[in-house]
């Protein structure tokens, strides 16, 4: 015979509720109850919060159970024998609810195990709760699922909900989507805004994105919207903010539903609408109120209004421009995860904005962001990579995160990682994949980008060379300001390559370059200005514009401006001016500077004939990389040394530098080879074949 389990002061036996959990595995609920010879079940809460009854039914047990005293505990005890289920409750409430002395959550679940064999709908969904997540009993999901559904067939909205829960998780009974939509449907239409809520959900999210599942999304959110329903007004905001495939996007609707969720006491439709206070965006700007919105919304949790209200504080509008206030709020919205301020506080440490300047710690911020998918990140990251900042140097990682955040779309990453593949660097060259890449930012408007198209078509890289191609990119990026091709379009219309010549055309496009900050354009106008096929010559200008782009460090404006005094090219000859420019341009070591400055002192520009040092100066140029260098080097050995003149050093520099460059025997090797005697040449071949070595070091 089946023993009998306490509830209270009413029993249920074992065998019954044994019945029940061998039968809510099972998607049909309704032949357990059959089968268990009963006719209720429970859904577990789903939000883990205690299951919403109706609020004049809370309110009423609350009042009842407030006036019990000690002394009625047993009246209302004998209530419940005689069958008075509310009794029940009442007390399950005076147990679970009022705290103090009188706080036994063990009662009141008896209590409520009490209500619930009565037959009382809501004690059903409560005990449901109470028995699913162990509150005063072992936790029990099976049989929790049995109390919740008992309550939701005698059409309890919060049981209702719960059951709809628990069938939708798989919690207490095998996971069932259709019965669950089934059973939030039940408690939306008695009115129950969290299952209102739940089931505009359920549709909003189904799979496929159908527009009649999302407009049964947009009316049950509505409705609930309309009972008050903080989260769902919020939603609504969001729908009518960003527009969607059944909604226009209309600023007007998405401020009233965002202010109506703020009034209802929502902290995150704050930021919504305070973006809109922030740009004037359908209302009057007031930056004043869209900050203090943004607060609201962070002080509730928002990373999204933390980072807004961190770039109040940094540009001061709406506030008092306060940077240890942004830095703050960068740092929490980044210590919440939100991608943008992730990548601002990576991008604050790589150039030192607020911070002191680390690329160790802009690498772990963008890491952060990047690893969350966030494409701006992902790029930077793969820059920090191509240049060695903050990580060592590793190309195939560049171009990983390069290609991450190309493949999401965005110009600057489809740019980088186009152009390493064109290129071949860190990757195996594949000039198709390059060019795709290219285009494809190119395409969308990425001024860097159209100007690398028009670098392929004139390069002819994998394609053949078409200067019509390349003049039309560089000229669609030069009219976004890019400097680079400003310079290149101006080339293009001195040249007349792919446009008609146009020196005025040329001329306003340097200046647009240098304008933009290009100093490239500053040393190409110079040259326009020296041609005397142009008509516009003047030198003045030339010298003008190759000075300012000397004040700005320009190495090759100093030679050029050297090499025009240095042959009085439309100015006097100023060796001593020539030789301070040479002296200054081959500080960059660049070997053509290095081999100009040779020569200065091979000359005697400095007033003093110098060949030491321009022997000197020759080898540091070879070292560089300069065979002509070297090649003077030997000619210096063998014409420029006098006293010292060496022709075993001429013609081994003579010999090794022509054996690389045939063109560089103009006969000299022969002529000079012609001096030595045979221990001479044996000495000068030894001595050649030492260079490998003296240029490696």
């Amino acid at each position: 015979m089946a023993t009998e389990q306490c509830t209270g002061f009413l029993v249920v036996s074992s065998s019954t509720i044994d019945c029940i959990k061998a039968s809510v595995g099972g998607a049909l609920v309704l032949l357990a109850l059959q089968i268990c010879a009963a006719d209720a079940v429970f859904a577990s809460e789903h939000s883990a919060g205690i299951p919403a009854a109706p609020p004049d039914h809370y309110t009423t047990y609350l009042a009842q159970a407030e006036q019990v005293s000690p002394a009625d505990v047993s009246d209302l005890a004998a209530a419940v024998r005689d069958g008075d289920a509310e009794a029940a409750v009442v007390l399950a409430f005076y147990y679970s609810e009022l705290g103090g002395a009188s706080s036994n959550e063990v009662l009141a679940t008896n209590w409520y195990r009490a209500a619930a064999s009565l037959g009382h709908a809501y004690a059903q969904s409560m005990l449901g709760y109470r028995t699913t997540t162990g509150i005063g009993t072992q936790p029990d999901p099976e049989e929790g699922f049995y109390w919740t559904l008992q309550g939701a067939l005698e059409g309890d909205a919060g049981a209702q909900l719960n059951a709809a829960g628990a069938l939708y998780y798989g919690e207490g009974v095998e996971q069932d989507i259709e019965a669950s939509l089934g059973w939030y449907e039940k408690a939306a239409r008695q009115g129950h805004s969290e299952a209102q809520y739940a089931l505009a959900g359920h549709y909003w999210n189904r799979p496929g994105d159908e527009a009649e599942d999302l407009e049964q999304a947009l009316e049950w959110w509505l409705r609930c919207a309309e009972r008050g329903h903080p989260v769902c007004q919020r939603n609504l905001g969001i729908v009518y903010d960003t527009g969607h495939v059944i909604v226009e996007q209309d600023g007007a609707e998405a401020v009233k539903w965002y202010e109506r969720a703020v009034a209802s006491g929502d902290a995150i439709a704050a930021n919504g609408l305070g973006w809109f206070y922030y740009h004037g965006n359908t209302v009057a700007q007031d930056t004043v109120k869209a900050c203090e919105l943004y607060r609201v919304a962070a002080d509730g949790g928002s990373e999204i209004a933390m980072r807004r209200l961190a770039e109040c504080y940094r540009e001061g509008k709406g506030v008092e421009q306060d940077l240890d206030a942004a830095l703050d709020w960068y740092r929490l919205a980044a210590n919440h995860g939100d991608d943008e301020a992730l990548n601002f506080m990576g991008w604050a440490h790589q150039v030192g904005e607020l911070v002191e300047q680390d690329d160790v710690r802009a690498t772990h911020y963008y890491r952060s962001a990047a690893e969350q998918g966030y494409a701006d990140a992902q790029n930077s990251l793969g820059v920090l990579y191509r240049t060695g900042r903050g990580v060592e140097r590793d190309d195939e990682k560049a171009i990983y995160w390069y290609r991450k955040a190309a493949e999401q779309g965005l110009g600057v990453a489809q740019d980088n990682l186009g152009w390493l593949l064109l290129v071949g660097e860190g990757v195996a060259q594949d000039l198709e994949a390059g060019r795709r890449w290219i285009r494809k930012a190119a395409e969308q408007g990425n001024a860097n980008a159209q100007n690398n198209m028009g670098i392929i078509f004139e390069e002819g890289r994998g394609v053949d060379v078409d200067h019509a191609a390349a003049a039309e990119w560089y000229l669609a990026a030069a009219e976004q300001g890019h400097g680079p091709a400003q310079t290149n379009i101006a080339a293009k219309y001195r040249a007349g390559e792919g446009v008609a010549a146009s020196v005025e055309q040329a001329i306003h496009w340097y200046e647009q370059a240098i304008d933009s900050g290009e100093v490239r354009a500053l040393i190409e106008l110079g040259d326009l200005y020296r041609d005397d096929d142009a008509g516009v010559k003047d030198i003045g200008k030339t010298i003008d514009l190759w000075e300012r782009a000397i004040d700005l460090g320009d190495h090759t404006a100093m030679t050029r401006l050297a090499v025009l005094y240095d042959r009085g090219h439309d100015v006097p000859v100023d060796l001593r001016k020539a030789f301070s420019l040479f002296q200054r341009a081959a500080e960059d070591g660049d070997p053509l500077h290095l081999m100009n400055l040779a020569i200065a002192y091979q000359e005697g520009y400095g007033g003093q004939v110098d060949a030491g040092k321009a022997a000197e100066l020759y080898l540091q140029a070879g070292r560089a990389g300069s065979n002509s260098a070297l090649h003077n080097l030997g000619h210096l050995y063998w014409e420029k040394m006098g006293e010292q003149r060496d022709l075993v050093q001429a013609y081994a520099w003579l010999k090794y530098t022509a054996d690389i460059d045939n063109d560089l025997d103009t006969g000299c090797v022969s002529r000079v080879k012609a001096m030595l005697s045979d221990e001479q040449l044996q000495a000068a071949e030894e001595l050649a074949r030492t260079f490998p070595g003296l240029l490696s070091e």
